[in-house]
């Protein structure tokens, strides 16, 4: 599975953006290259809220795009972390897109977030793609569990890593003969990049034991 551009921001935060703001929230982005997790420099976020932002999410996203297959579940990791236990909670999003582009939802992760201050956490969304998904992008969404706080806040994000699909992915094969055949097609190799499948003649489907990124 293809990873973004400019996954662990060892030399700038460049393929990143604002995504939403919250209103009453100033924020500045920036590579911090003191505090990592990986290899050196990571993306922080020093954020102060003035007024109330709770329920508010502020997001900031990759600006590429890697492809996808509608009804395939697909994971991602990433590295948070933050300086306060309960003013600010960060968690992984990613938008779903239609082949031409157009936007069809955002999957949040869900997990709990972990209230633990200055050390480095992994956290992990698993999501399926929504029928007509073709593309997607990953950011990282920040909330607050405060109505203002009267110092900056900081959040960090390093290395965003794909996870192969937890799934197997199911084809439908084409009798010819006394053999069953499976063309891959044209979304099979740019999203999984290669496969391992196995046949069963009885009902002519074909189910891959999972994909090898590389």
């Amino acid at each position: 599975m293809e990873n973004f551009d400019n996954p662990s921001f060892a030399s700038d935060i460049s393929s990143w953006s604002v995504e939403s703001n919250v209103s009453g929230w100033t924020v500045t982005a920036s590579r911090d290259a003191s505090i990592f997790q990986d290899v050196a420099g990571s993306l922080k976020l020093a954020i102060s809220a003035g007024v109330s932002g709770i329920g508010q999410r502020y997001r900031y996203g990759s600006t590429d795009f890697v492809p996808v297959v509608a009804g395939e579940s697909y994971s991602w990791s990433a590295w948070t972390r933050k300086d306060h236990a309960t003013d600010l909670f960060v968690r992984l999003a990613v938008d779903w897109y239609t082949s031409a582009g157009v936007y069809i939802s955002t999957s949040v992760q869900s997990e709990p977030i972990t209230n633990v201050s200055n050390t480095w956490y992994q956290t992990i969304l698993t999501a399926t793609a929504p029928v007509n998904a073709a593309r997607a992008h990953i950011s990282v969404d920040v909330y607050s569990g405060v109505a203002s706080f009267g110092s900056t806040r900081n959040a960090w994000l390093d290395n965003v890593t794909p996870h192969a699909p937890q799934t197997r992915f199911i084809r439908s094969a084409v009798q010819d003969g006394d053999n069953w055949e499976y063309t891959p097609n044209t979304t099979d190799v740019p999203t999984f990049m290669q496969v391992w499948w196995d046949g069963y003649t009885f009902d002519g489907t074909v189910y891959s034991g999972g994909s090898l990124t590389t």
